[in-house]
Formats: C-alpha cells, structure tokens, sequence
C-alpha cells in the first residue's frame, strides 16, 4: 500500500510512506533501475523512488495437467495431473533476511526473480513442470508411478521435484512439494495393469502358504500372515469372476500390509491420498 498522494507516488515515486504485508518482499526502483528490497512493514521512500515488483514469500500451488504421455514400458496415460508448491527461493540460510515466520534473499531477488515487467512466476512454473514430467514420466514403469505400497512412488515425487529444481533454481524459485492428482489411463492399459496386479498376487499367495509352512513365527505374526494370505485368496478368486476396482484397491492395501509385515518402509502420510488417485486412475470414483 502506497500511501498519500497515491496518485503522484505510482507515476513519480517518492517521497511518501509504503506499507507492505506479511508474507511478502518489495523490489523497489529508482530512475528504472532496482534500487533495494524490503519486507514486510514501514518504509520512507526515498524522492523518485517507486515500486517495481512485489514478491509473495509464501507457498503457493500451481496445478499442472499434460496429456498423452508414454511411459518406459510403453503405457499409455492419457492424463496426468500434479501440484506443484513453490515459492522464492531463501537460498542460504547465512543470507536469509527474516521476515516474521518467512524468509528472503536479496541477492536472490535483484539477480534473479526480478523482472522489469514485475511478471509473476506462475506461467513459468507451469511450462517448465510440464517438460520435466514427460521427460521424467518416460523413464519410469507405470507401476512405478502409481503404486502405493512401497518407495517407489516417493522415489517418483523426489525425481520430478528435483528435475523442476534443476531449472528452476537458476530463476530464483524453488519447489518445495510435488504431489501427483488425477491419473486417467486408456480402458487398455487398464485392463493390462489390473492382469499384472492379478497375476503377481497369484504368484505372492503361492510364495507365502510356502513361506508359512518353512519359518516360525509368534502367534501373533503367524495370525497376520494367514489373515494376508486368506485376503488375497479370496479377492484373488473375485477378480477371476468379475473384478471390480474396490478388489483392486483392495489388493494393493493388502500389499501394504504385507510390506509393513516385513519390514519394508512405505509412505503411511500418503496413503489416502494415494488410494483416492488409484480409484480415479481406474475411473471408478463416482461408482464408489
């Protein structure tokens, strides 16, 4: 907020009094050239002296959508939606300006982020997460990208994050979070990913009755691992008469039980959301 005379401020610049809120840094310029940054409170400005950009210093999402995208073993998605969260980057914290809960770097701001046409970053973020996911979705499985019972999603997010990054970070912007939305799949490479998913849990239901009868469990791991087993023969025979994408879903939450039984880490803060992508991945979310 430029205070009084509002008028003669934003067309000659200064002397006069700019308030800026929380959650924000201001490019100031003088004779067209970027003269200081400032955050969040009072500031005199100096004679001719004006505002050239405003920073927003807090999180902000960008939703991106690509379309028509193969994946390393050739799947086909139709849809792929993702947020991408970014912000300014602070850059090192030894040149961290802190500014209430948030944090800027001037350096940062003159030499990178500013832009004389005070343009903000969103479109820019949108275009570079575009190219980096289809490049990045190219390199993986589909079954990497969708899965929810073990790392390799997790793995997938990080890549991508740090694939933006790369570009990015030369602009003066980081992402923070990548978090993958809506997945739409042709009807075939549906049906060719529920097979996969069929068939694998028909070869881990003959690998655990084996492992059960081999290994000495407590009775209390002995439960759980009959439990598992009995799930899956059960939905494994569903799926052979008529599966539906509650069995599927079904299945895969039965594979996290499984990788929890043995140890193995997997994304617990993930799992709902991730649940609720599969179900719209198979397109069946308004049945359910």
């Amino acid at each position: 907020q430029v205070r009084e005379p509002e008028g003669l401020l934003a067309r000659f610049g200064g002397p006069g009094r700019l308030v800026v809120r929380l959650g924000h840094a201001v490019v100031l310029e003088k004779d067209g050239r970027p003269s200081r940054v400032v955050g969040s409170g009072l500031t005199f400005l100096q004679p001719l002296e004006r505002v050239s950009m405003v920073v927003p210093l807090y999180g902000r999402s960008e939703p991106v959508v690509i379309e028509d995208i193969e994946t390393k073993d050739r799947a086909m998605i139709e849809r792929f939606e993702f947020l991408v969260f970014h912000r300014a980057d602070p850059g090192p914290k030894e040149h961290q300006v802190r500014d209430g809960p948030m944090s800027y770097n001037r350096y940062i701001i003159l030499n990178k982020i500013w832009d004389p046409a005070a343009a903000d970053w969103t479109r820019l973020i949108n275009s570079v997460s575009q190219s980096v996911a289809r490049d990045m979705i190219g390199r993986y499985k589909l079954e990497e990208i969708i899965p929810m019972a073990d790392t390799r999603r997790a793995e997938f997010k990080q890549a991508l994050k740090d694939g933006i990054n790369q570009v990015i970070k030369r602009l003066g912007l980081e992402a923070s979070v990548v978090d993958i939305g809506r997945i739409k799949l042709p009807d075939e490479t549906r049906k060719q990913l529920l097979d996969r998913w069929n068939a694998d849990w028909e070869s881990r239901a003959k690998l655990a009755r084996a492992d059960t009868d081999n290994f000495v469990y407590t009775q209390e791991a002995r439960a759980r691992v009959q439990a598992i087993i009995a799930m899956a023969q059960g939905l494994h025979k569903s799926l052979q008469r008529n599966p539906t994408p509650q069995d599927i879903i079904a299945l895969r939450y039965i594979e996290y039980l499984e990788h929890r039984l043995a140890g193995i880490p997997v994304a617990d803060d993930q799992q709902e959301v991730d649940t609720l992508m599969q179900l719209q991945a198979l397109g069946t979310l308004k049945k359910i």
